[in-house]
């Protein structure tokens, strides 16, 4: 592969290092991942130059946001199709930058001036799709850092280096020191990938994960179990083919978290409290978990048909999570509980008859009666016990007149 040509083909590239001063190089995963043989939308630039200027040039050139994360230290520009590009400024030279980041694989330049730039082999690494630490005292500066390793090696596919492990371990604690936004983006992102459940193990075996949660090592150990469990599922769907319900684990829910990821989420935390945790939800995203948590009272019952509409009337928006976290609990087949779940939520966007109907039936105007003989219809709908229009109609004929 030609690196210097696919990196100024990229017209956001050409246009900074023809825009900017000499020592301009761009660094991290973007380098990385090319040298992977994929393209990253997100950028980063480190330069010597007057980082603002650059970053209000290219917002104004590329139709961007332009956003200043740290006065005079780094910018960013975010463009309309979500690429964003961080300019920092170069504080001393790019082999001590480069020192200061957190795994080989990340400290990686390139300049049009110096080519590729590899003072900790980082190039090696990938090649041994291995993670580890560019130094441990980097991770103590930013125990982010930390839960980041776990994250990078989910998404890559990679390993952790065993000297690495090392000083994840001894500095596991130091991880509740971060700010709780920046531990949930962190974490939202390995709770996303695939092979989650695996890192997740190895996380909980670190006793990095634990702190993170607010969840017990021995409670822990049993939910990640039930995490592989999912994560199989998942694999076995991708494997069929089954596009629709992939796209529906594939949903963002809010702050880049996708379903998969939050039943991925509730699994680990069980039954509690979120507020244990050192994550940081937004409303939309705490009321859908304690939607989900909700289902746990039902886990240790017997799984009926009327049990089953209960447990999809007490999930409100979260139908499918219901069904998945009850399939991993139960021995049923998650096909069926996913079947079940979708034939509740047309009927219950498809009403038998409405309630402007009902009333009419009845011959009275709007009220606590009506709603509940709505309800009823559904939940008999669900069960079985009427199919039509007409079978609604004589039901509530026999029962209220």
């Amino acid at each position: 592969m030609n690196l210097s040509k696919k990196i100024l083909s990229d017209p956001v590239n050409n246009w900074v290092f023809s825009n900017s001063v000499k020592e301009t190089y761009l660094v991290g995963g973007y380098v990385r991942d090319l040298l992977r043989g994929h393209v990253s939308k997100d950028k980063d630039f480190v330069l010597k130059g007057d980082i603002r200027r650059v970053a209000l040039d290219a917002a104004k050139k590329f139709k961007g946001t332009f956003i200043e994360l740290k006065k005079d230290l780094t910018c960013r520009v975010v463009l309309r199709n979500r690429e964003v590009i961080d300019i920092t400024r170069l504080q001393s030279n790019i082999v001590e930058d480069l020192q200061q980041r957190d795994f080989t694989v990340n400290a990686l330049a390139w300049s049009p001036e110096t080519g590729l730039i590899d003072p900790l082999e980082g190039g090696a690494d990938l090649k041994n799709r291995a993670i580890r630490a560019v130094d441990p005292d980097n991770l103590v500066r930013d125990p982010l850092r930390m839960l980041r390793a776990y994250r990078l090696a989910a998404e890559l596919g990679f390993s952790i280096d065993s000297g690495t492990r090392i000083f994840l371990r001894r500095y596991a604690g130091l991880t509740v020191n971060v700010s709780p936004e920046r531990i949930t983006e962190e974490l939202f992102r390995l709770l996303n990938s695939s092979r989650a459940a695996d890192f997740l193990s190895m996380c909980a075996e670190d006793k990095v994960l634990d702190k993170v949660l607010g969840v017990n090592q021995l409670i822990l150990k049993d939910k990640i179990k039930l995490c592989m469990k999912f994560d199989a599922t998942v694999q076995r769907f991708e494997r069929e083919n089954k596009r629709k319900i992939t796209r529906i684990l594939n949903e963002n829910v809010g702050q880049g978290l996708l379903r998969a990821g939050l039943i991925r989420l509730a699994v680990l935390l069980g039954g509690g409290r979120i507020s244990d945790s050192h994550l940081r939800l937004s409303r939309s995203n705490r009321k859908k978990l304690i939607h989900v948590q909700c289902i746990y009272k039902f886990t240790g019952l017997r799984l009926t048909e009327k049990r089953l509409y209960q447990i999809f009337r007490t999930s409100e928006g979260s139908t499918y999570e219901a069904a998945i976290i009850l399939s991993l609990h139960k021995r049923t087949r998650v096909d069926s509980l996913l079947g079940k779940a979708e034939y509740f939520l047309k009927i219950k966007n498809r009403c038998l008859l409405t309630g402007i109907e009902i009333q009419k039936i009845l011959n009275t105007g709007p009220g606590e009666l009506v709603g509940r003989i709505k309800d009823e219809l559904q939940k008999r709908a669900f069960l079985g016990y009427l199919s039509s229009k007409a079978e609604a109609r004589s039901w509530i004929l026999s029962n209220f007149t």
